[in-house]
């Protein structure tokens, strides 16, 4: 699921295109957010070939249908996302 919070002005990328962001990562428990992972933190931009698995699934296919310049709150289920594992110590199963 998509909310846009800020509308885009650019077109909208195409898979195996290079693409930079900048977001913060957060997975839900009953009483609030967790952020787990942000690019303001690590203070640098997140660069990567969109549609070739270097996202999660989930992420993958919601930035295919955003535009460049574009604000949006995506959640991600976890069946898209990290799945039954979880990602080692970050995001519990």
């Amino acid at each position: 699921t998509k909310k846009i919070i800020k509308e885009g002005f650019g077109k909208q990328p195409l898979k195996g295109q290079q693409i930079k962001i900048n977001y913060s990562a957060y997975y839900l428990t009953d009483e609030s957010k967790i952020i787990f992972d942000s690019s303001e933190q690590r203070n640098s931009s997140f660069i990567c070939r969109l549609g070739i698995g270097q996202l999660v699934k989930g992420l993958d296919e919601a930035i295919l249908q955003m535009k460049e310049g574009e604000h949006s709150l995506i959640f991600v289920p976890s069946i898209y996302a990290y799945g039954q594992t979880g990602l080692s110590h970050q995001v519990p199963a």
